[in-house]
């Protein structure tokens, strides 16, 4: 990579992430066949549609750290930068999700108003939020809010079986009330298979089933990402 960042960087640094951003996106397009062969209409098909979600990662990513709050912004491993960035920018290209954009966003927009972008910690966060489907955030999004109010509310006072099962009531009655699920069972084994990201594990009995509960995971990766904003102005779907 030719761009040279600075080794302080303060307000400028969305717009010098931005710049880097668009020097990878080049290099990716650049990357495939143009010329005129007997597959050139696929090669053109597909830098189509490479750029376009390159585009959109890229400005998914610039209107994220436009929200945060940037002070000084020290970048001690350009490296880091770069696989941060080309990391991100690989998960569109493999056609992640607009909602797993906005996550990852979320991740390094964290990270720059801690003053740094440290490789190995984005990937961290990045495999648990990359490939979330969108059922899976909505189920998380509603499950850590509903927590924090009961919690709010002076719920932590029960032990943690009755406060599971509190949470998973109020958690089930607003989420089949939506149809998104066709029932507790359905949202359940949504619940179940997030224990593959760490964010879940098998707590308590509750009606005779295995009760997913949250994980401390799930709390460190609810203080850097926001999954219900992820989804605003997302369709009701999983495209």
């Amino acid at each position: 990579m030719t761009a040279k960042l600075p080794k302080a960087l303060s307000d400028s640094a969305p717009e010098i992430l931005g710049a880097l951003i668009q020097e990878i996106i080049g290099m990716i397009t650049g990357a495939i066949p143009g010329q005129a062969t007997a597959g050139a209409i696929g090669a053109s098909a597909l830098r189509s549609l490479i750029t376009k979600r390159l585009r959109l990662a890229a400005e998914t990513l610039q209107k994220e750290l436009a929200t945060g709050r940037i002070a000084v912004f020290d970048v001690t491993a350009q490296d880091d930068v770069a696989a941060i960035l080309f990391g991100y920018l690989r998960a569109a290209q493999e056609c992640a999700g607009r909602w797993n954009l906005r996550l990852m966003s979320q991740v390094i927009r964290h990270q720059v108003e801690g003053g740094n972008l440290i490789a190995d910690e984005f990937r961290y966060y990045a495999d648990i939020v990359g490939n979330l489907k969108r059922h899976e955030v909505i189920l998380l999004g509603t499950l850590i809010r509903v927590e924090r109010e009961l919690r709010k509310g002076g719920a932590e006072l029960h032990d943690g079986e009755v406060l599971a099962n509190l949470i998973w009531n109020q958690v089930s009655s607003e989420l089949l009330a939506t149809e998104l699920f066709k029932s507790r069972s359905e949202m359940l084994g949504v619940a179940y298979g997030l224990l593959r990201t760490g964010v879940m594990r098998i707590g308590e009995t509750w009606d005779e089933s295995a009760l997913p509960k949250p994980t401390p995971l799930l709390s460190n990766v609810a203080e850097w990402c926001d999954f219900e904003a992820a989804l605003i102005d997302e369709p009701a779907t999983d495209a």
